[in-house]
């Protein structure tokens, strides 16, 4: 069993949908609806090729005061992860979801406990110190980012808001650890989420 050491601080996650041909209707936290189209239902695993299992969660965005709680049921595994900090980029290598990551930053707590040499093959979008808020939507959107992970600020008005990422066809992502009173729970409750969402349950499941 390993267990990681992350900080982190708040959380939630996600959407509302309903499907048509290959695209699903999504509902703002405004109440606006975006489409948003879906990928192939396959994961790759291990070289081995098995059926997408939908998987929901809950954004919840009433916790973080940017609007009210949504539903989003992924129906493919995420391909292009924007990740903010080493924190959340743990969790994808130690996942081994490193082929899914289009970019990441180190923040301003850089890992020291946590050895992936994976890390060092990842494009890394920012300068050490610096946080994804300081990224601009420009950046973000020429990596075809379709998955964010950050802390719920990064998410805010003044950044990447949910409606922004809902109409570019990013799905926002708030880590359950993200919080001042964060347990180890939280972060078996991370691994389990991501493990679900990314069709890597199996190995998850050793990771808690």
């Amino acid at each position: 069993m390993k267990k990681l050491t992350i900080l982190t601080g708040l959380c939630i996650s996600a959407l509302a949908l309903s499907a048509c041909s290959n695209q699903k209707r999504l509902v703002g936290s405004k109440g606006d609806q975006y489409t948003v189209n879906k990928d192939v239902q396959k994961v790759d695993n291990d070289s081995a090729q098995k059926e997408y299992e939908p998987y929901t969660i809950t954004l919840n965005l009433e916790r973080s005061g940017a609007g009210q709680n949504m539903e989003e049921t992924f129906t493919s595994a995420p391909k292009r992860v924007v990740a903010d900090g080493d924190q959340m980029v743990d969790y994808f290598l130690d996942l081994g979801l490193e082929d899914n990551i289009a970019g990441y930053t180190r923040g301003a707590c850089l890992d020291t406990v946590n050895d992936f040499p994976a890390r060092e093959k990842l494009n890394k979008i920012l300068p050490d110190g610096q946080n994804l808020s300081k990224a601009s939507k420009e950046q973000i959107l020429s990596l075809n980012t379709d998955f964010m992970m950050g802390w719920d600020s990064l998410f805010s008005d003044d950044n990447f808001s949910v409606d922004w990422c809902l109409k570019n066809n990013i799905i926002p992502y708030f880590p359950y650890s993200c919080s001042d009173k964060a347990t180890m729970e939280d972060v078996y409750k991370d691994y389990d989420t991501l493990g679900h969402i990314f069709g890597v349950t199996d190995v998850a499941e050793q990771k808690v």
